[in-house]
């Protein structure tokens, strides 16, 4: 028997409620009958995301960059926790417990040391399905960033990538990646 969305969506919310706040799980859904678990990121990681934030809202202060905020378009039955998102502030609604994910502009996330394979195989084709026009996917591995764009279905017909120390355009910003720290090992 398959769950309906709003029955994973309940129990996704269960999930995180109970999880101990040391360990700081996420909950997401992913079609009709997946839930990933994620864990909190690492320093490294949230000076990626904290950067980038403050970027974004230099750039454009009427915009909201909000990080690990339920994103969700339950026309798609998706849920998703980006690192970070970007929308027009007056489009948010606080008493709503997640953002419409078709209102949001721009969504990046930063590559797990321990768990690659969610941002580059689960996101990059969750994102575009969701209808999030630009995904910018930055990896402190290796050191890129790559910007995918153009959604149609569960694709994205372009991309760019980038070494950290350029200059990125994406969508309506230009990153600045010259100050994104690398993971050590």
């Amino acid at each position: 028997m398959t769950a309906t969305y709003e029955e994973l969506r309940r129990l996704a919310d269960e999930i995180a409620a109970i999880t101990p706040s040391d360990r700081k799980f996420k909950v997401e859904i992913d079609g009709p009958e997946i839930l990933t678990t994620l864990m909190s990121p690492t320093t490294a990681h949230g000076m990626i995301v904290l950067r980038l934030r403050r970027q974004i809202e230099r750039q454009t202060p009427e915009m909201a960059a909000l990080n690990d905020t339920n994103m969700e378009n339950p026309r798609v039955e998706k849920l998703r926790i980006p690192d970070l998102m970007a929308l027009p502030e007056d489009a948010l609604d606080p008493s709503s417990d997640a953002v419409d994910a078709e209102l949001v502009e721009l969504v990046a996330e930063v590559v797990s040391k321990t768990n690659p394979e969610n941002d580059y195989v689960k996101e990059l084709a969750a994102y575009p399905a969701m209808g999030i026009p630009t995904y910018l996917l930055i990896d402190p591995r290796e050191g890129l960033v790559t910007v995918y764009s153009d959604p149609v279905g569960g694709s994205y017909r372009a991309s760019h990538t980038y070494s950290f120390g350029e200059k990125v355009e994406a969508g309506r910003w230009t990153i600045d990646t010259g100050d994104f720290p690398r993971y050590t090992d």
